[in-house]
């Protein structure tokens, strides 16, 4: 759910960013949206890859969830000095962590069940509880920018990035 409510929440607030507090064009702010909600998924199939033959499932889960906390740490401070190079090293590092998430989430869940059809009748739920935070992502935080600013917006972000790599 963590990762919904901040991969989503962020996607949604970074249009208003971008064209007002950065003053970006429409259309250079339409494709740094646009990359940062596709690099994910297309880089998941090097993040596959390289979870599979390098680093392995918690250890590539560990380091995206860092990854993305570094990339939203990285908006933090790009919002609050107004740096579009840093705001877009931050996209980008966020965007390729979750190329290296997406297919070691599965991966190491599956691996918390003792047969296939317990797995197969949990990760629905999982999914949707992701779903969820996704929704509630997009729902919430144009409202979190309304009472703590982009800043408080994005450092929302690295919160809900960090507790994860914790447990």
């Amino acid at each position: 759910m963590m990762f919904g409510l901040s991969f989503y929440g962020v996607m949604v607030i970074l249009t208003r960013f971008f064209l007002e507090d950065l003053n970006y064009s429409e259309a250079d702010t339409m494709m740094v949206v646009g990359a940062f909600s596709s690099i994910g998924p297309l880089f998941a199939i090097a993040g596959g890859f390289i979870a599979d033959k390098f680093l392995g499932a918690y250890r590539s889960l560990t380091i995206s969830y860092l990854g993305f906390a570094t990339g939203y740490v990285l908006l933090v401070l790009g919002a609050s000095s107004l740096n579009v190079t840093l705001s877009l090293v931050g996209i980008a590092l966020a965007s390729y962590s979750r190329g290296l998430m997406s297919p070691s989430y599965p991966s190491l869940y599956k691996r918390t069940f003792h047969s296939e059809e317990d797995f197969e009748n949990a990760y629905p739920v999982n999914y949707s509880v992701n779903n969820i935070g996704a929704f509630l992502g997009q729902y919430l935080f144009p409202m979190f920018v309304l009472v703590l600013g982009f800043n408080g917006s994005f450092t929302l972000s690295v919160i809900m990035q960090v507790l994860p790599s914790f447990y």
